[in-house]
């Protein structure tokens, strides 16, 4: 009797498993009926935001004191080169008060030139880290005294857009990097639309090629634009400090 008291149990819970699964299969089978197709509008929107993020990218932000080491006060200054550790692999853009300080940036490291009376005890910087900052140099050292030299603590993370990663989705467009419907997956665009972009600058006029053009669309098809205003971080002067206005045009047809 136990016996067949323990096997009606592990009927019952085997019969209960196979209801529940059923279930399961039954709602993914119905749900898109249930839920209808996804709007243009609803599409067009997922596509802003998702376009946003790919251009987008946090940045660390650090304060940076210099202070001369006051046993022996000549020392930072005679390398007049100041090395600085990078804490995150990632490279930097350094804005202060002096916009002529030089200063060269890899991923390892910045160094800044102090030489002539260009630094002095106590200045301050704030150092921008970021993957999408270029390697800078501008006529700076590429060596330096290190730690002793300078105190830094970080401030706060901030999201910029960058033009040099607007430039790199242009690039996948074209098939220059990637593909076009890999990048239609990455911006979850449904197979049956298609888009297009330009970027503007604040006069709106388009920063890219005039051989940057929409491709033609069908006549039969509906099409959506949108139009974004951005401020974002350009690739020539690669100061977070100096942003520039622009908007992104958005076309979406399908």
């Amino acid at each position: 009797m136990k016996n067949k008291k323990a096997l009606s149990h592990v009927e019952i819970m085997i019969s209960f498993v196979i209801f529940i699964g059923f279930l399961i299969f039954f709602y993914a089978i119905i749900e898109p009926a249930i839920k209808g197709p996804q709007s243009s509008d609803n599409v067009l929107q997922d596509l802003e935001e998702n376009f946003l993020k790919q251009i987008s990218e946090e940045v660390s932000v650090y304060n940076l004191t210099l202070n001369w080491d006051e046993t022996n006060p000549g020392a930072c200054v005679a390398g007049s080169c100041i090395k600085i550790d990078t804490p995150v692999n990632k490279n930097a853009s350094v804005i202060e008060g002096k916009q002529s300080l030089d200063y060269y940036s890899d991923y390892s490291y910045i160094s800044i030139w102090c030489g002539n009376g260009n630094c002095e005890d106590e200045d301050k910087f704030t150092i921008y880290y970021a993957d999408s900052f270029s390697m800078t140099k501008k006529d700076a050292c590429q060596w330096g005294i290190g730690s002793g030299c300078y105190t830094r603590k970080f401030l706060k993370k901030r999201v910029y857009i960058f033009e040099s990663n607007i430039e790199t989705l242009k690039n996948i467009y074209l098939g220059i990097a990637d593909s076009y419907e890999q990048l239609k997956e990455e911006l979850m665009i449904p197979a049956k639309y298609d888009f297009w972009f330009d970027f503007w600058d604040e006069s709106k006029t388009s920063k890219f090629t005039p051989e940057w053009t929409s491709p033609d669309i069908p006549e039969n098809v509906n099409t959506y634009v949108s139009e974004i205003p951005i401020t974002y971080i350009s690739k020539e002067e690669q100061d977070p400090e100096s942003k520039k206005d622009g908007f992104l045009i958005i076309k979406m047809w399908g």
